[in-house]
């Protein structure tokens, strides 16, 4: 009894030594490495030839990483050495190729706490099979290899504001220069908007791969960039072709923010399914059209309108409204609806652009006074209304005319042959015109006065009756 009482408190003790030492080690102070942090890493090595062991020089090594891409070539020795940026522990590709020889691919582990990497023994095998890529020559031509997005967006526009070019300088057979014939490749904005865009480099000097890269950063204001790359062989100018990045506008701005149709008055009251479009327009503060795709939502008192869409390279977006019977809108009255067209400006702020539109009904006409009695070589004048029954004017193009009716010698002047204009305005609403007698003897004439008005709305007239002297 005594024995097993013993052995359960040494198995106590041991299991509370094992603990403790676990915790200890867990708690040893030690900070953990900040995964964000780049630490500069070499990876260096040596390339052979699989047969004859020798050491190959101006083999060129291709490091591959985190979607990223280094290049170096191997010295008179056959040695590599690349510096490149790691935040953490990271496998490593290295393609290695040589004229006349097969390409080799080879992984590797980097650890971080290493610092240095130092890859095995390279070693390439001569290719007998294919021919031999000829030595590059001297540079003749440049081209654009790679162009990282089409297009870019004016400072603060929450759209990429740099675009990267990749140039690539090649021989006269079309074979990228080596590094013995490294030029140094010059830009310059060729045209742009002016509106402060910018690049990264005024030169630089081509790598191993012929390739020199160059940084394109937008300004204020949205248009066309164009980029040009050039440099000297033999005395000789070579330049590319001019590179063009579309650079488009920011976020939307109340002040350049509008929402219109093609007319202010239809002739579409009391009818159902009306179709009837509006256009947003969409500029960001610098008076730039905002970049494609912003979003704009659309609501209407009367009808239906499409709910939203997104803005095309001028910033502008088109909606259709089928409109509703009898509209009516309490600041403006019977026969008025409105659109509203919002969106989001810079700050997350809901903006508004708002339009109200009439629907105008049929033709009614009132002519005052109702009769007449001119005496001789006198005259008259007569007010005419023209309006639909909420009081307002009509469309576009429809017509008034007032005639007389008999032969005689009466003469009209005055507002007698209208045609309407697009308008909400209530002064084309009311009209004036006089009738005059022209005759020197006295000869009691019974007149008609008739007016008729055409057009969109419908089709009316009424007389009046009277006598000149």
């Amino acid at each position: 009894m005594k024995i097993k009482t013993f052995l359960s408190f040494l198995f106590i003790i041991v299991t509370l030594i094992l603990v403790t030492s676990c915790e200890l080690k867990k708690d040893d102070g030690s900070t953990p490495t900040d995964p964000t942090t780049e630490t500069n890493f070499t990876v260096k090595g040596k390339v052979y030839d699989l047969i004859t062991n020798g050491v190959l020089s101006n083999a060129v090594v291709r490091l591959i990483f985190n979607e990223t891409e280094k290049g170096a070539s191997t010295n008179s020795s056959g040695e590599f050495s690349l510096q490149i940026a790691l935040t953490g522990d990271t496998e490593l590709k290295l393609i290695t190729s040589k004229n006349g020889y097969l390409k080799d691919t080879t992984t590797a582990y980097a650890i971080l706490a290493n610092s240095t990497l130092t890859v095995d023994d390279i070693k390439l095998m001569q290719d007998t099979s294919a021919a031999v890529i000829p030595t590059p020559g001297k540079p003749a031509s440049i081209y654009l290899k790679n162009q990282s997005v089409p297009s870019i967006g004016v400072k603060e526009s929450g759209s990429p504001e740099t675009a990267r070019l990749l140039f690539e300088v090649q021989d006269s057979t079309g074979i990228p220069i080596n590094i013995e014939n490294q030029v140094a490749v010059s830009f310059k904005i060729g045209a742009g908007p002016n509106g402060g865009e910018f690049l990264s480099v005024a030169s630089a000097l081509t790598d191993e791969f012929g390739q020199v890269e160059l940084f394109v950063t937008s300004g204020t204001i949205a248009g066309v960039i164009q980029i040009v790359a050039e440099f000297t062989s033999d005395n000789s100018l070579i330049r590319s072709q001019p590179v063009a990045i579309a650079i488009h506008g920011g976020l939307p701005y109340s002040d350049n923010f509008y929402v219109v149709s093609e007319k202010v008055n239809y002739p579409a009251y009391s009818v159902v399914g009306f179709p009837i479009e509006f256009t947003a327009y969409v500029g960001d503060k610098y008076s730039n059209p905002v970049r494609p795709q912003t979003s704009v939502y659309f609501s209407t008192s009367s009808g239906i309108i499409e709910g939203s869409g997104q803005t095309d390279k001028l910033g502008t977006v088109t909606v259709t409204l089928l409109t509703g019977p009898t509209p009516n809108l309490p600041e403006y009255g019977k026969g008025y609806f409105s659109v509203e067209a919002r969106t989001v400006d810079e700050n997350q702020n809901i903006i508004i652009a708002s339009t109200a539109k009439i629907q105008s009904f049929e033709p009614i006409i009132t002519l005052s006074p109702n009769n007449f009695d001119i005496p001789n070589l006198g005259s008259q004048e007569f007010l005419v209304t023209l309006m639909d029954i909420n009081g307002n004017p009509m469309s576009e193009n429809q017509s008034l005319k007032i005639s007389i009716l008999e032969e005689n010698t009466l003469k009209l002047d005055g507002d007698i042959d209208v045609s309407i204009p697009d308008t909400q305005s209530k002064t084309w609403t009311i009209f004036y015109f006089t009738a005059t007698d022209t005759s020197k003897t006295e000869n009691e004439q019974l007149i008609t006065i008739e007016a008729i008005s055409d057009g969109a709305n419908g089709k009316t007239k009424t007389s009046l009756f009277g006598i000149t002297r």
